[in-house]
C-alpha cells in the first residue's frame, strides 16, 4: 500500500510538472513571433540609444539582418509586472518600406513590445552595443 501511494505521488508530480513546463515554453516568444512574416521585407532599422538620445539607421541588408540575428538569440516571455517603467537602453524600430511594422524597447533583461513587457533572455555581451556603434558615422 504504502508503494502505491508513492508511485501515485510521483505519478502526479511528473504530470504537474510536465504541464508547467509545457505552458512555460508556450507564453515563450521569438522574435519571429514579433515580427511575423515581415521579416525578409525589412528595408530600414532605427536605433535609438537610451543612455545618449542618439538615433543611428540603416538601411543594409546585411546589417539589418545581423541585428535580427542577435535579436533572434533571445527568448522572450511575458512578464507579469507590466508596471509602467521609465528609461531604455536600445530602442529599435523596423520597416519595410515606410511604414514601421515592428517597435522594441530594450530595458536590459526585459523588452517593451507595443505597451507589453516581456522578460528576455540576453547573451552576455550579445553585440547590440558594437552593433549599434557599426552604425555611428565617423567624420
Amino acid at each position: 500500500m504504502k508503494k502505491r501511494t508513492m508511485i501515485a505521488g510521483l505519478v502526479f508530480f511528473v504530470c504537474v510538472m510536465s504541464f508547467l513546463l509545457i505552458r512555460g515554453s508556450m507564453n515563450t516568444k521569438t522574435f519571429d513571433d514579433f515580427i511575423g512574416k515581415q521579416n525578409p521585407y525589412i528595408s530600414k532599422i532605427v536605433m535609438f540609444n537610451g543612455s545618449n538620445g542618439k538615433m543611428v539607421s540603416t538601411m543594409d541588408k546585411n546589417k539589418i539582418q545581423k541585428l535580427v540575428k542577435l535579436l533572434k538569440n533571445r527568448s522572450y516571455h511575458k512578464a507579469s509586472d507590466q508596471q509602467l517603467r521609465t528609461g531604455f537602453s536600445y530602442s529599435y524600430k523596423f520597416y519595410v518600406g515606410n511604414k514601421e511594422v515592428l517597435d522594441i524597447c530594450d530595458l536590459g533583461g526585459m523588452v517593451n513590445v507595443y505597451g507589453t513587457y516581456y522578460n528576455s533572455t540576453i547573451v552576455p555581451n550579445d553585440g547590440i552595443k558594437n552593433f549599434y556603434n557599426s552604425l555611428i558615422i565617423k567624420w
